[in-house]
């Protein structure tokens, strides 16, 4: 059996008079919180290279990131893990780098590098929210941005809390694995968002851990019941639920069928 090669992608496009100091700052987290505790073998382009150790660095500009693509298509395969994250700037056009939004043709790339078992998308620059179409045509996929399409200005209402450490992230199944649900459960419950953060996955994503509800489907005899499975759910999870009564004259009429 083949194992599974996990590659994650972070690229900040900050440079020249564009930079920030946060967008280095979501980098940092990522590497330090998440990519690196969890055995991913990171690639990094970004206007300085992070503390938090990358196994591949290159500089931030356009020049850089190719070279990084250049590379990684070369390395990733068919049995890869794969996580791409993306920061900085972005316009409806693309995502910026220096000073250049259209970079229509470097996110098609992105949306080729080869993998087999499940991709994760982040995009926290503005407009991220747009390109999700880009990437969830492909299967095995969860997209999620800070935004939609239409907004600015919102990377750092969600980034700081996506990839905090593991242990401020509530394990709201119990299974001793935070996933990305939990994760964006967490960056959004109870904290004041101005943006329309998508957190979408195609028919062929599945992810990790133990699943919100069992596979056998169970009875619910009150309210109390119904409001704790309902708590279950995290965003991007969907319950179905018949509802029925003994003294419904048309639910026996069809009962069982």
């Amino acid at each position: 059996m083949v194992e599974t090669k996990k590659i994650a992608v972070i690229i900040n496009g900050d440079t020249g008079s564009l930079q920030l100091e946060y967008h280095r700052e979501n980098v940092e987290r990522a590497l330090q919180n998440v990519l690196n505790p969890e055995g991913y073998e990171t690639w990094v382009a970004s206007p300085s290279k992070p503390s938090a150790p990358a196994d591949h660095y290159f500089s931030g500009d356009r020049e850089g990131v190719q070279e990084l693509l250049d590379q990684l298509s070369k390395t990733a395969g068919s049995n890869t893990e794969l996580v791409i994250y993306t920061t900085g700037h972005g316009d409806v056009e693309g995502f910026c780098l220096e000073e250049d939004c259209k970079t229509e043709d470097l996110l098609t790339r992105l949306d080729a590098l080869p993998f087999e078992k499940k991709r994760v998308v982040v995009m926290d620059q503005c407009y991220g929210g747009g390109f999700g179409k880009l990437f969830l045509d492909n299967p095995k996929t969860l997209f999620t941005s800070a935004g939609s399409r239409g907004e600015t200005d919102i990377c750092q209402e969600i980034a700081p809390y996506l990839w905090a450490p593991v242990k401020e992230v509530p394990d709201e199944n119990k299974d001793g694995v935070i996933s990305w649900e939990e994760r964006f459960d967490y960056a959004l419950k109870g904290r004041p968002i101005s943006s329309e953060p998508q957190f979408v996955f195609s028919p062929g994503y599945v992810e990790g851990g133990k699943p919100a509800f069992p596979e056998k489907v169970s009875e619910i005899t009150d309210n109390a019941g119904l409001k704790e499975a309902l708590g279950q759910l995290h965003p991007g999870q969907y319950g179905v639920i018949t509802f029925s009564a003994d003294w419904c004259g048309p639910c026996q009429k069809y009962k069982p069928v």
